[in-house]
Order: structure tokens, then sequence, then C-alpha cells
């Protein structure tokens, strides 16, 4: 499925930037959870399975997710701007 041009300039809008994550992540059952109050308590084992998925997405370990999820200044970055060999799908 194609997101380019849907989610095109959905950064700007919070909610809708979280949707475009976890659709490129291939699931929005994670972003439907993640809106549930009591399962938003485990809020950050859902944005580490999120950028886990995105990590793997782009060709790189589970390893980059995890770092990606925990210190978001370096490796988020590093994930958007590396060369890899598997494109964003």
């Amino acid at each position: 499925m194609d997101y380019s041009s849907s989610y095109q300039y959905s950064g700007n809008v919070p909610p809708e930037a979280g949707a475009a994550a976890f659709a490129l992540a291939g699931g929005m059952f994670l972003f439907v959870m993640f809106l549930v109050p009591i399962l938003n308590i485990a809020g950050i084992v859902f944005g580490i399975i999120l950028w886990i998925d995105i990590a793997k997405r782009l060709g790189k370990s589970a390893v980059f997710g995890v770092l990606a999820a925990l210190i978001p200044i370096i490796f988020m970055p590093y994930l958007a701007f590396s060369k890899s060999d598997t494109p964003a799908q």
C-alpha cells in the first residue's frame, strides 16, 4: 500500500503523525490500542514495537528500532537518512 500521498503532510498534526507512523509500521491495530486510555499505559511498549517494525521495514535490525525508541535524537535521524537496501514500503 502506498502511504506517500495520503500521509505526505501529516507530520504537522500529532495524532495524524502517529497514525502515519503506525501505518508505516504495518498495522493500525496498535494505533487503535494506543488510543484506549487503559492500554495507553503500555505506550512505551507500543512505541518500541512501532520503531522495531519501522527499522525492519528499512532493512535494519531490531536493535536499531529499540535504540530509536530509547534515544530518538540520535537513532531516528540515522534510520531516516541511512542508505538501506530495502526502501520503506
